[in-house]
This record gives structure tokens, C-alpha cells and sequence, in this order.
């Protein structure tokens, strides 16, 4: 098993003799030049790419007292003679043929002794570690420092000759010669080996081994891959890295882990890897994984002191299914691994390149303390010595030592917060832990209970007091008193003061009592864009009864539909649309008549916090749209909030931007019209001229403003001397920008169902990605698995929310609104006690903000790898002349997806051109396969790109 037997004594007992006729004569053929087996081609390849890096170089030292009966003289002369025994230390590569090739040298061995400080020692160990040059310096280094009370002896060598079980052979040497002993001669060196594999390609072994690893990947899509918290800088070559460890409590002794595995009848490194696995889907959302591991390659007898690059990389998949047991899934794990094994001939290298496999994630398991020194009678153990470079984006190595289990955890700093490791590496070990305790998958824990305490802390930072007794309606009518004249709401020439809005919304209000018409009954308004919108809303809800927004660009189809499952026996409307619901046979109030209704003589009703306020349609998976229930509990958390986060005072003003049928509708009217600010309504035929609106908030003064996410993107983007103090943004992810010095700019979140907003962000700089932030007051939020159990800062899942936001629920939906409304979990206060599943898949950051990630049905793969199109729709933007773009993945008519890019300019775009132009910035995979210039991109109502009227296209249709 990989790493079970690392000793030189342990391989040479489970080994055997195998491919006799491929290995016979190999370690005969003497020649200049040898091919590099394919492990060492994959190591040459990266230091190629990264030649200053040292993230395959092996250091390591040995420390001893000096009052140690070790003598230096001979430590040196038993080093010299392991060394020599082996012909992996004697060889550079040639490149001169083409292809890099191994070519025998001559070498010497020198170990100086060099007088140090103690307080210097760990300086001086880390100036020993230094990139090798493959084709003229040797392949090891050694040194020992002398300090005032200690030696210490270190060692490097370069992993294209070495790997952990040389590290094995060499020390076991090492301590023969100085005790001594006679050294065994290598019997199947670097050389012979190099021959044996070029021979081993040529066989059905081989084949067999291809076809295995055929079956598994051939057609598979995932990415293992931990989301990063920082872009990567790709002219930076050297890779840095940071490392910790844990160290595994008593529970987790060696003693315990022993038993256990016995009782199940599995090895260690299966518990550890099987971990690994499920804690890497976990930790990235996915129910299967690819991890890699190593396996020592040694499968031959003759090999069992062998020195060289032997390890295999191995990747190991799971599927997983949470109802099995989890004795199941980890004699699954065994098997798999097992097979694995079987078939590790087949090179790591070539799977890379005929599946996009990486080894982003490398899991090692070293079982014994096999790294140790026996010198006159004393046992030195190891110890390593840190690189500069990373091999991965993250290495998990564990360790069994006679004290117990420590993992080492080694990520690439320049992509990872130490706190992201930290929280994998808590969820790691915790499952470990359940792993042991639990019987099924499904019943464990993935969250530590200080990630829990964290995850609850920054929840109750939400809190505050809020008055659901006062409404909107309340906080209305208390402006109305005190500042009856002042200008509410403004559409082109026709004004209202708050006395005059006041007064002809109780005509309504009263027109609808007096039909009979109140609480939870909905009420369509369709209208066109006005200022009846606002008008209509207010009357509608002062008589105790909701509104349902109608937008009249919506089809005829549909608005029906929508007032028929309302059960709605009256409508507001504007007379000029009623064409559109030709089959409504109820009551309708035409706009054209409010101004002459009768002035209202009754007493109006004070809505309570549970009574529904709005009936909001949005689309279903089924194509059927259902009805989302606010209640005023909502709407009037939600004021409040608002009035803290945009600023929003009586001398405030806003634009109204959003389409009527688009909840965000809710943002422009009434956080503003309960703090006494006025509303102006950009008219429709402006509503995507930027220019015009700039210069129409700078002429009224209007100082806040909610946009879509493209729009409001482009304004801060393409305008000059912004008039707006506050711009808000949502509905789509937001693609990276820097913001203008002098503006607030936020990023917003939040679906229909948890009423418009439910986190922001501010965007201060440049951000990449953007964060949606952090939640709006009294909510409560959760990323969870799909087994509805919560999940660490770091890991993605899907979010869930509690609080005054979360909506009632669907209107005659009973069946959909059970399975996304659901019983929290994780608190029991009645204000919380309602979790509602979003859909959206997410992660927290370790800040507290919340980074939207995509659809739990909508993750977009390419050849295996997670690709965020905003990425590539970033880069398009750079390209010069672009003024517009957006990018989709489109299934080929074969299988498989492919990425198609639509983009926008004044001239002809060079396709050819900006497809290099992506290649240079992006991989290959993220390039689109086809692009197409549009002369404007489709935007729905909501201002939100309309992807059913993007043209269809093939992935051949455009050259490459």
C-alpha cells in the first residue's frame, strides 16, 4: 500500500519479482545517455517552467548535541559511501539530442563544516536550501553546522533522483556504514530503471493499466480544486508556500486509529486518505472528488534499495453516496486505491494531459519514523527544512510518529489565507474523529464547534431592535405631518408633495374598502411606467390589502396566468394596457379616474407585521412563476436597514431605476418615502441612456440611486463626474472594476423570497472577485451541504437564511414552498425558526463576508476544471475597443460544454486577434470556442442580460 512499507526492510518482505523478461539485462546496458522515465519528466518540465523555484528539492537535517558520542569524521565518510552506491546522484540532464536525457557524471561528494551561531542556525538552514541546476550541478548537497552546543548535519536532494523512499534508503545506509556494517550494492539503479519503463510502454500490462484509468476519467468533469482567495499572479513564477501543523489529540492516538482500522479491516492511509476525500468534496461542494496520492513504485523486488524517482502520482476518485456506512465508504476507498496501485504504470503525466487531471490537491501518508539516523547508539529524528515554492495548491502529509499522528498542512500562500487552511484543516480532522464515531457518512459533523461559535457570532452581529408595530404606512404617514409640503415623488412634469401623495393614495385606499376589498387580498397594478406605480403600491396597501406589480412587457400569457392564481377580483390599470389581460372579468379601477375619486372619509386600517404587503411573481424551474409572499414584518425590516446602510434622510432623493415587476422596484420607494427624501422615476425611454441619467441627477439634486448590476457597473465605469453620492447594484454577479474616488458603491445579493436585499457589500477598491458581503439586519445566514448540515468558512455550499427577511412562503405552492422553507436546524428563537434555501451556492470568507460563487444547478465545468465566465468575460473587456461583453457556456452536440462569447464594439473586432489576447491572459480552456460581435447585448426588463435572445452559434462556427 502506498507508504505502508517505506522501510527498506519492510519493501524488501512485501515484495516480489516481477516483469522478469522486461527487467532482465537492464542494469547490464551501459550507455551515455538514458530517457527520462516519466515521473522525472513531469518534475523536469516544472522546473523548467520555474527555475529559481525549490519546490522539488528535498531538505531536511539531523540535529545532535555536542557533547553527542557521534564523530563527525566518520558521519562524512559513511555519507560518501551511501551516496556512491547509488547511480541516481550520477547524472546531469542534456538537452543537446532535443529531449532532455540523463547522462552519466562522474561526482564528489563534499560536506563542509561551517561555524555558526546557535541564534543563526535557522537563518543558515534556510540559505541551504537553493535551486539546483539540472544540467551541470550535482544532485545533493550536504553541510553540517557547527554551533556553540549542537551539530547540525543537513541534506537536499532534488526530487528528479530522489523521493521519500530514498530518503529511507539512504538514511538506513548511512547508519550501516557508521556502525560498520556493509552497505547491500544497489542492484537496480536510476539507469536500469530508465530502460525498464521505456520498456514497460511497450506492453499489455500497460495497456491494461491505460484502459483502467480510461474507464474512470474518460467523460468525468471535476475539479477538486479549493476556490482561492486571491487571483493568481501568473508572471510570478516561484510559487510561495506557507505551512502548519496539527498534531492529533489522544482520541486520535496511535493506539485508537490502530484499533479502529484493524476492526474494519483497512490500512491507516486509508482512514487518513478516505478523509481527505470527504473532506475535499466537502470543503468544495461536490458529492465525488479526485485527490492524488503516491505510491512508493517499487513493486519489484530487486528495487528494494533503489534510489531515484520511483513515485507514482495516483489519482484516486469517489463518488459519494451519504446513506452508506462508513465502514463501506472506506473499504471503497481501500479498493479504490488498491486498483490504483495495480495500474500505476500508466504515468500521472499522461493523464494530466488526456484529462486535465492536476495534482492541486496531494494527499501523503508516511507511516513509520523511517527517516531516522542510528548512530553510536543514539536515534536522530528528522527534521524539515521549509522551501520557498509549492508542488501544490495544497499538500496534506501525514505523519506517524511514536507520540502520535501530525499532519502537515502546505499551501500556496499567494492563493490561500492561512485561516482557509486552518478551516479545512479543522473540518479534516473533525472527520477523522466522526469517521470513528459515526456509522453513516450522513450523520457526521463538518463543522468544529469554534467554526460553529464563529459562524453564530457573526449571525448575532445582525441583531437590533426594530418597532415591527410601525410600518411602512405609519413611518409614511409620520412624514406626511411633518413635512406635508415637501416634494415626494417627481415623474417628467408631474410633482407630489407628501400631502398631495398622501391624499390621493387614500382615494384608493378608500375606493377598495368601500368595494369590500382589504387584508390578504392581492391586488394587480398594471401600468405603465410612472408615477402611478408608486401611487398604486401606497393606495393599495393603506387599505389593508397587497399589491401585485404587473410589468406590461411582460407577455400577455403570463400576466394572466399571474392574476389568475392571485385570485384577483379588482385591478388597477392603466386603460391603454388592458389589452393584455383580455380574459380578466373582475373589477378595474382605471388610473385615469383616481384624481376624481372621492376624497377618503373612513378610517384606514393599520396593517400588522404579518399581513402580506406584496405579491411578487418570479420564474419557476417548471416554467411556471410562482407568487412570493412579503409580509409587512419584512418590507419594514428592510426600511430600516436601508435607511442605516444608503444614508437615506428627509433630504436625501432617488432615481428610480428598476422595472416594476422586478422586486428591486421595492428599494426606490419606500426606504426613501418613509424618511421624508423624494422619488424621482427615470421615464423607460431613458433608462439605459447613462449620460442622460448622470445629467438628469445632477439637475434635481438626486443623490442615490439603485441600478442593475451591468448598468450600474458601466455607470461608474464609462461616466464622468458622477453626480450620485450612493449607488446600490444587484441582480447578477458583479464583474471586477475600481470604483470612482467619491462614490459608494455596493454590491448587492439577494433573491424575491428574503424581500430584495440580503447581503451588501462595499465596493472601496478593486476587488476580485467581488464579495456579495455581509447580511442585512436580523438575518441569520448558513452554507450548507445538501444533508442540510452547516459548513465552515472556506467551504462552499449552498446558502440557506433565517430572520425578519425570509418571505411567508409561495402562494398555492404548498409542495414547493415545504421544500424550500424548511425547520432551522441550528436555532430554536422563534425569529429565526424558518430557514429558506436559496439555490445559490456560496462561501463564506474569513472576514465575514459571503462570495457568491454560482447556482447550485448552474456550475460551469470545461474539461473537468471550475470556470467562472466572469473571468473570461473580465479579460474580453481589456481588449481594446470592446465596449460590451458577455459570456455563456453552450452544450456541444456531442457532449461536453464549450464556452461561446458575444461582444460589443463601434469597429469590426479582429476574432483571431482576441482570441490570442485571451490565450495569453487565460488557459486554454478558458478561451471561447466560438464569439460573435452583436451590435448591442440583449438586456431583459430587468436590465439583466436576456440569454434566450443571445443567437445560437456553433463551437466550429468561428475560426480559431
Amino acid at each position: 500500500m502506498i507508504f505502508e512499507y517505506k522501510t527498506p526492510r519492510h519493501i524488501s518482505e512485501n515484495l516480489v519479482n516481477a516483469d522478469e523478461d522486461l527487467i532482465a539485462g537492464c542494469a547490464d546496458i551501459a550507455q551515455e545517455l538514458y530517457p527520462l522515465t516519466p515521473s522525472q519528466m513531469g518534475v523536469y518540465l516544472a522546473c523548467i517552467r520555474n527555475p529559481q523555484g525549490t519546490m522539488y528539492n528535498t531538505p531536511c537535517c539531523y540535529t545532535f548535541s555536542k557533547t553527542s558520542k557521534i564523530n563527525i569524521r566518520t558521519l562524512i565518510s559513511s555519507v560518501e559511501k551511501a551516496v556512491k552506491n547509488h547511480e541516481a546522484f550520477c547524472f546531469v540532464i542534456d538537452t543537446a539530442t532535443g529531449t532532455p536525457m540523463m547522462r552519466r557524471r562522474a561526482i564528489t561528494v563534499d560536506i563542509p563544516v561551517i561555524a555558526t551561531k546557535d541564534t543563526e542556525l535557522a537563518s543558515a538552514k534556510k540559505a541551504f536550501v537553493k535551486p539546483f541546476d539540472l544540467t551541470s550541478d550535482h544532485l545533493f548537497r550536504f553541510v553540517i553546522f557547527e554551533t556553540e552546543t549542537a551539530y547540525c548535519f543537513a541534506m537536499d536532494f532534488h526530487h528528479i533522483a530522489f523521493d521519500g523512499t530514498s530518503a529511507a534508503v539512504i538514511c538506513n545506509e548511512i547508519s550501516l556504514a557508521y556502525n560498520g556494517q556493509k552497505i547491500e550494492k544497489e542492484r537496480f539503479g536510476q539507469f536500469a530503471l530508465s530502460l525498464y519503463e521505456q520498456r514497460l510502454e511497450e506492453t499489455e500490462k500497460y495497456s491494461k493499466a491505460e484502459g483502467y484509468f480510461d474507464n474512470i476519467f474518460n467523460g468525468l468533469e471535476v475539479s477538486s480544486k479549493l476556490i482561492a482567495d486571491f487571483q493568481e499572479d501568473k508572471t510570478v513564477e516561484n510559487k510561495p508556500c506557507k505551512r502548519f501543523t496539527r498534531f492529533l489529540s489522544h482520541d486520535l492516538s496511535n493506539e485508537n486509529v490502530s484499533s479502529f482500522v484493524k476492526a474494519k479491516g483497512i490500512t491507516e492511509n486509508t482512514l487518513f486518505l478516505g478523509a481527505c476525500e470527504y473532506a475535499v468534496a466537502k470543503f468544495t461542494g461536490q458529492d465525488e472528488t479526485v485527490v492524488c496520492t503516491v505510491n512508493h513504485g517499487r513493486h519489484d523486488g530487486r528495487m528494494k534499495n533503489t534510489i531515484g524517482m520511483m513515485v507514482r502520482t495516483l489519482p484516486v476518485y469517489t463518488k459519494f453516496d451519504e446513506n452508506a456506512a462508513v465502514a463501506d465508504y472506506l473499504v471503497s476507498v481501500e479498493n479504490n486505491l488498491r486498483a490504483s496501485i495495480k495500474n500505476d504504470c500508466y504515468p500521472f503525466v499522461k493523464l494530466a494531459t488526456k484529462y486535465g487531471l492536476d495534482t492541486d490537491i496531494m494527499f501523503v501518508y508516511q507511516s513509520d519514523t523511517f527517516n531516522s539516523f542510528e548512530l553510536a547508539g543514539e536515534t536522530l529524528d528528522m527534521e524539515s527544512i521549509p522551501v520557498n515554492s509549492a508542488q501544490a495548491l495544497l499538500s496534506i502529509m501525514v505523519f506517524k510518529s511514536h507520540g502520535g499522528f501530525e499532519i502537515e498542512f502546505q499551501y500556496r500562500s499567494d492563493l490561500y489565507e492561512q485561516e482557509t487552511i486552518q478551516s479545512f484543516a479543522d473540518m479534516f480532522v473533525l472527520i477523522i474523529r466522526e469517521m470513528m464515531k459515526k456509522s453513516k457518512l450522513s450523520e457526521m459533523d463538518l463543522v468544529s464547534p469554534r467554526s460553529r461559535e464563529k459562524i453564530f457570532e457573526i449571525n448575532r452581529q445582525t441583531e437590533t431592535n426594530c418597532d415591527f408595530s410601525i410600518g411602512f404606512i405609519d413611518l409614511f404617514h409620520e412624514q406626511v405631518k411633518l413635512r406635508p409640503d415637501k416634494t415626494a415623488l417627481v415623474f417628467k412634469e408631474n410633482r407630489y408633495t407628501y400631502k398631495e401623495l398622501d391624499e390621493i393614495t387614500d382615494k384608493i385606499a378608500k375606493y377598495l374598502r368601500d368595494k369590500g376589498y382589504g387584508t390578504e387580498d392581492a391586488v394587480p397594478v398594471l401600468v405603465e411606467r410612472c408615477e402611478y406605480m408608486t401611487i398604486c403600491a401606497i393606495g393599495v396597501l393603506k387599505s389593508g390589502a397587497a399589491y401585485e406589480p404587473l410589468d406590461p412587457t411582460h407577455p400577455s400569457e403570463r400576466l394572466q396566468f399571474m392574476i389568475k392564481d392571485a385570485n384577483a377580483k379588482i385591478m388597477l390599470a392603466d386603460e391603454k394596457l388592458l389589452h393584455l389581460v383580455p380574459d380578466f372579468k373582475g373589477e378595474i379601477l382605471k388610473i385615469s379616474e383616481i384624481a376624481s375619486l372621492p376624497a377618503c372619509n373612513i378610517a384606514l386600517p393599520s396593517p400588522a407585521p404579518e399581513d402580506l404587503f406584496v405579491l411578487l411573481y418570479t420564474s419557476g424551474s417548471t416554467g411556471v412563476p410562482k407568487g412570493c409572499m412579503l409580509n409587512h414584518r419584512n418590507i419594514t425590516n428592510f426600511i430600516h436597514w436601508g435607511h442605516k446602510i444608503f444614508e437615506i434622510t428627509n433630504e436625501s432623493a432617488t432615481a428610480a431605476y428598476a422595472s416594476y415587476g422586478f422586486d428591486a422596484h421595492m428599494i426606490d420607494i419606500y426606504p426613501y418615502l418613509s424618511a421624508g427624501a423624494t422619488e424621482y422615476i427615470i421615464p423607460e425611454e431613458k433608462r439605459l441612456d447613462l449620460v442622460w441619467i448622470n445629467d438628469y441627477c445632477a439637475k434635481h439634486g438626486i443623490d442615490k440611486m439603485f441600478m442593475t448590476t451591468q448598468v450600474g457597473r458601466a455607470f461608474m465605469t464609462s461616466i464622468e463626474n458622477i453626480a450620485l453620492k450612493i449607488i446600490g447594484a444587484g441582480g447578477e454577479k458583479l464583474v471586477p472594476f475600481t470604483p470612482v474616488e467619491g462614490v459608494k458603491f455596493f454590491n448587492l445579493y439577494g433573491p424575491t423570497e428574503c424581500t430584495i436585499i440580503t447581503t451588501a457589500f462595499p465596493v472601496d477598491k478593486y476587488y476580485d472577485p467581488v464579495p456579495v458581503g455581509k447580511a442585512v439586519d436580523n438575518t441569520h445566514l448558513y452554507v450548507v451541504d445538501k444533508q442540510l448540515r452547516m459548513l465552515p468558512a472556506g467551504a462552499v455550499g449552498e446558502l440557506c437564511v433565517a430572520g425578519d427577511l425570509v418571505s411567508r412562503g409561495y402562494l398555492n405552492r404548498p409542495e414547493q414552498t415545504e421544500k424550500v422553507y424548511v425547520k432551522n436546524p441550528f436555532e430554536h428563537h422563534k425569529r429565526y425558526n424558518v430557514l429558506y434555501h436559496t439555490g445559490d451556492i456560496v462561501r463564506f470568507m474569513n472576514d465575514g463576508n459571503l462570495a457568491y460563487v454560482g447556482r447550485r444547478d448552474g456550475m460551469v465545468k470545461i474539461r473537468g476544471y471550475r470556470i467562472e465566465l466572469t473571468e473570461v468575460e473580465a479579460v474580453i473587456r481589456e481588449f481594446d475597443g470592446i465596449q460590451d461583453a458577455t459570456v455563456v457556456a453552450k452544450d456541444k452536440p456531442a457532449g461536453g460544454k464549450y464556452i461561446a462569447a458575444y461582444v460589443v464594439s463601434d469597429s469590426t473586432v479582429d476574432i483571431n486577434s482576441l482570441k490570442r489576447f485571451i490565450a495569453e491572459k487565460k488557459p486554454p480552456f478558458m478561451v471561447p470556442e466560438a464569439i460573435m460581435q452583436l451590435d448591442s447585448i440583449p438586456l431583459n426588463v430587468n436590465g439583466k442580460v436576456d440569454r434566450r435572445k443571445l443567437p445560437e452559434m456553433q463551437p466550429a462556427a468561428v475560426e480559431a
